[in-house]
């Protein structure tokens, strides 16, 4: 759970409400 690291993660969680983990996951 690194929060800041590329940024559009933490949009991306957000805009798909998905858990850090999946959402992780699918952006790799």
């Amino acid at each position: 759970m690194m929060l800041g690291t590329e940024g559009g993660e933490g949009f991306v969680v957000k805009v798909r409400g998905l858990p850090w983990s999946c959402s992780a996951d699918e952006v790799q």
